[in-house]
């Protein structure tokens, strides 16, 4: 938050409740084991994204783009 790339907010609860989105989506995993995931890596990749996509300001937006661009988080 102090970089300027997340959104300003109180620490501690950001963390909790991204740590809560990620124990949700890990809960359903070993516990629904007859579900039937359509694609579970995509369906990791949309949580991550959705976690963090609500997290991120224009700064930090630009940035993943710029990375993405370059490779790096390939």
């Amino acid at each position: 938050m102090a970089s300027g790339y997340l959104r300003q907010g109180n620490p501690a609860a950001t963390a909790e409740a991204i740590r809560a989105a990620g124990q949700g989506l890990v809960s359903l995993l070993i516990t629904h084991t007859r579900y039937v995931w359509s694609d579970i890596t995509a369906v990791k990749a949309a949580h991550v994204n959705l976690i963090l996509h609500g997290l991120l300001t224009e700064r930090g937006e630009l940035a993943l783009a710029r990375d993405a661009a370059s490779g790096q988080n390939a």
